[in-house]
């Protein structure tokens, strides 16, 4: 062996004392790597010999338990790296590998697995120093020093080292001695540790070898239970797998996310797979959709016949004696990462599925569990749901399901608490009653009522007061005929226990008692939503007025918006070519800002002291006045008095005004659209009049 040279007159290992670090360097001989290098390359060159010993096996696991002793102080690895031990590990272990096979003495059998145990976790530690992708499997705590640690670049030797281990054949082999686990961990090791190791993973043959192992049968010989922990490991690679590459330009893939996820979904659908495993993959959808940019992926969940195959999965549940009770719950979580702030999703959900659909099918199955119902209500506000906190409603199809729920719930206690949460939805803001109304949720109800032998007085109750006060807001015709048909009893002679009450909130919604506001309004909740007005080719005069009713939603900004910090409510914009124009937005609080733009400069003013924030209707006025002898002057009115005026220089009206539109702002300033910004990032309703030559709109 190559003698080792001290430094300090080879007092350095006396400084190395055990420690869950390591230790640096520095500390140790400065020869060490350059030895254990060596030792490596002899151990590759003369493997046959050795690998005839126990002894020679315990040699070349010692060198690898150096080198991960080392890895743990995290300065040492890009100097670890640099030395390419991988290069004669890698063929040392596919030697080990195949040397399992041919090896009858079980003794040195074992010490061939123990070998070929710590090259898979050199590999670990190498890729991953701060053990993050065990760290996640086992649900512990992350350092918070992990971004600032440095990974090694991944050796060109690990993708063919991987891709061969996962052939069939070797596949069988590691599995049948236990180390298919231990190669589960180095492929999420190397995915979770770096983005650019992983972004060097995400090939092809990485894609191909994966789902093999997930759509494969356990071997014979092979512990069941660790197998199928395999299985789920390599599940997990695949999730991250789809992370990486949706983040990825276009450029940069080498495999379409569309064609792994229909091979996924394939994998999904399979009459073979059983409901534990469907449960496994349906569990790992949410987590790929916790990224900062899910819009198209979510769409390309649906492209890829999630909604299918999750409603085969379901129906599959129903018609199984042993049924997986988590699948309704898991199914309700998938449902809602994929539709979470996508409008566009949403429609398509509705359009191939629908509420109605997925609230028969949850249905029939077993009575739905207290996290099922908690999943439904924080869909429908796309948060956690509390009483204590009121919240806007950004899905109603949720309410649809719910309700269906109702009648076989079995349980009286469960029934209260479900309609006393609807209630509350429905009836906490101005905005959640109208939503309710014009999505049907008063029809749902009814029918709720259709089969009241199932549900308490108390609970009928309830839903009647429930019907009183969306019906005070808005109801239509076939919904009142619908109320007086439940008066009638179980022939033409008698009348429902229901007659008097139905009734009287028959009266109540007549008289509107509770309803305050515009009868007819937009409602733009989106930022790429709001009214575009034609070319204004030419302006009459040199002045400006703009007027509304307005109703901005005390909506809190989500985490994402406040991140970007570009939160504004548009009012109004109207630009030229060059730039120069009129606009005027909300901020967060509420505050009128309004805006001219004169080539490159900008000035505002701003009304602070009369936020107008508190879910009611306010009456705007914004007038652009235009003085001959004196500045311009911009007066703005709230509710018919004026509360503030501005010397604010008017653009030229010269230019044709391009971009006119009430709501949506310019495209330069809109909030990045690859995301779609859930109702609670802005939301404005308003009826619009409009003071403009050549242009009118009626007042609503």
């Amino acid at each position: 062996m190559t003698r080792l040279v001290g430094r300090n007159d080879q007092a350095g290992w006396a400084k190395c004392k055990p420690s869950p670090v390591g230790p640096g360097l520095d500390d140790l001989p400065s020869n060490l790597l350059e030895v254990l290098l060596q030792e490596l390359k002899t151990c590759e060159e003369t493997f046959d010999q050795m690998s005839q010993t126990t002894e020679g096996f315990s040699k070349m696991t010692d060198f690898l338990r150096i080198l991960i002793v080392l890895c743990r102080k995290y300065e040492n690895i890009a100097l670890i790296a640099s030395c390419e031990y991988l290069k004669h590990i890698v063929p040392i272990t596919e030697s080990a590998i195949n040397k399992i096979c041919t090896t009858d003495d079980a003794v040195r059998r074992e010490h061939c697995v123990n070998f070929i145990r710590h090259a898979l976790y050199f590999v670990e530690c190498l890729y991953d120093p701060s053990h993050l992708w065990r760290r996640q499997t086992n649900k512990s705590s992350i350092p918070n020093n992990h971004l600032r640690q440095r990974q090694a670049i991944l050796s060109q030797e690990i993708g063919p080292f991987f891709y061969a281990c996962l052939q069939d054949g070797q596949w069988k082999l590691l599995a049948q001695t236990n180390l298919h686990m231990a190669m589960a961990d180095m492929l999420g090791a190397i995915l979770v540790g770096s983005k650019d190791n992983a972004m060097l993973m995400c090939t092809p043959p990485t894609i191909d070898s994966v789902l093999d192992v997930i759509s494969s049968e356990p071997p014979e010989e092979a512990d069941l239970t660790l197998y199928a922990k395999s299985k789920e490991l390599m599940l997990l690679c695949f999730g991250h797998l789809i992370k990486i590459c949706h983040v990825m330009r276009q450029d940069q893939r080498q495999v379409s996310l569309y064609d792994m996820l229909k091979r996924l979904m394939m994998i999904l659908g399979d009459p073979i797979c059983n409901a534990a495993f469907q449960a496994a993959i349906l569990k790992i959808i949410p987590d790929t959709l916790r990224l900062e940019t899910i819009f198209s992926l979510q769409i390309e969940y649906l492209n890829a016949g999630l909604c299918r195959n999750m409603v085969q999965v379901l129906q599959k549940n129903v018609d199984n004696d042993d049924k997986e009770n988590d699948i309704p719950y898991i199914c309700v979580c998938v449902l809602s990462a994929i539709l979470l702030g996508n409008s566009k999703a949403k429609a398509i959900f509705k359009g191939r599925v629908g509420y109605h659909g997925f609230g028969r099918l949850l249905k029939r199955q077993e009575t739905p569990s207290g996290a099922t119902i908690g999943a439904l209500l924080d869909m429908v506000v796309e948060s956690p749901f509390s009483t204590d906190k009121p919240s806007f409603i950004h899905n109603t199809g949720p309410l649809i399901v719910l309700l269906k729920l109702l009648p076989v719930f079995g349980d009286h206690e469960r029934e209260r608490n479900v309609i006393d949460a609807v209630s509350y939805i429905s009836l906490c803001y101005e905005y959640n009653r109208m939503l309710c109304c014009s999505e049907g949720i008063i029809g749902v109800l009814l029918d709720c009522l259709d089969k009241r032998e199932n549900l308490t007085s108390e609970v009928q109750e309830k839903i009647v007061q429930l019907i009183e006060k969306l019906g005070s807001y808005s109801i239509v015709a076939s919904q009142v005929k619908h109320m007086i048909g439940l008066m009638r009893g179980p022939d033409d002679e008698t009348l429902s226990p229901l007659c008097s009450r139905l009734m009287h909130a028959l009266s109540t919604i007549a008289r509107k008692e509770t309803r305050r506001g515009a009868y007819h309004y937009f409602d733009f909740q989106e930022d790429n939503t709001g009214i575009h007005i034609p070319q204004i080719k030419k302006w009459s005069g040199s002045s400006f007025t703009f007027h509304t009713w307005i109703c901005l939603n005390s909506t809190p900004l989500s985490a994402k918006t406040l991140t970007k910090g570009r939160f504004r409510r548009q009012l109004y914009s109207f630009y030229t070519n060059i730039g120069t124009g009129f606009e005027a937005f909300f901020t967060m609080e509420g505050v009128l800002v309004v805006g001219v733009t004169n080539k490159k400069e900008f000035s505002s003013t701003a009304l602070t002291d009369n936020p107008v924030l508190d879910n009611g209707w306010h009456s705007v006025t914004i007038t652009h006045i235009s003085q001959r002898f004196g500045p311009s002057q911009v007066q703005v009115y709230v509710d018919g008095t004026l509360r503030h005026t501005a010397q604010l220089k008017l653009p030229s009206t010269k230019e044709d005004f391009d971009y006119c539109s009430i709501s949506c702002p310019k495209d330069e300033d809109r909030i990045c659209q690859d995301v779609e910004p859930s109702r609670a990032s802005r939301s404005s309703s308003f009826p619009i009049s409009i003071s403009l030559p050549n242009i009118h709109a009626p007042s609503l």
